[in-house]
């Protein structure tokens, strides 16, 4: 090989070799952190079987029918706190009324065993905290005596609950 294409091809090499070094050199970087989030929110669910009183004798028993029962199953994350409101049904929070046609049967709910405490939909609810395992808070019925208005049938109501967390 002669001298001048020696000289070539190291001048060759030489400059690919300073290229290269050159972007090497001047390359860059810069770094960031990106945050990611979610937001779990609780999640309940509330099913409820039907509420079923006793046999009633219409014919004016001077007893009150109470049947505390717990129709009702919650079931809220651990440490979620929740509220079950109660509709009136097809009468009003101081008489629900069942009904059989166009005969009706007083009776309410209550949130307490001295059957004090009418369960509404906007001040006396049941509340409680998830456990993240299934709830049946217990829900207080009464049939007050001596309705000697109601006929012999079935009569029914239907409530309407909602749970809040």
């Amino acid at each position: 090989m002669k001298k001048s294409a020696q000289g070539h091809i190291l001048s060759l090499l030489t400059g690919i070799t300073l290229f290269t070094s050159f972007d090497t050199a001047f390359a860059a970087t810069s770094t960031t952190t990106m945050q990611v989030t979610v937001n779990v929110v609780g999640h309940c669910t509330i099913t409820a079987a039907p509420f079923n009183f006793p046999d009633y004798d219409g014919s004016g028993a001077s007893l009150d029918i109470l049947s505390p029962q717990t129709p009702v199953t919650i079931n809220c994350p651990a440490g979620e706190d929740y509220e079950i409101a109660a509709s009136a049904g097809s009468g009003s929070f101081i008489n629900r009324t069942m009904r059989n046609g166009a005969n009706i049967l007083n009776y309410n709910l209550y949130t307490d065993s001295a059957y004090s405490t009418v369960w509404n939909s906007t001040t006396q609810l049941i509340t409680g905290t998830g456990t993240n395992a299934p709830q049946t808070p217990v829900v207080y019925g009464k049939i007050p005596a001596a309705q000697t208005q109601a006929n012999t049938g079935v009569y029914t109501d239907t409530l309407t609950l909602t749970v809040t967390w």
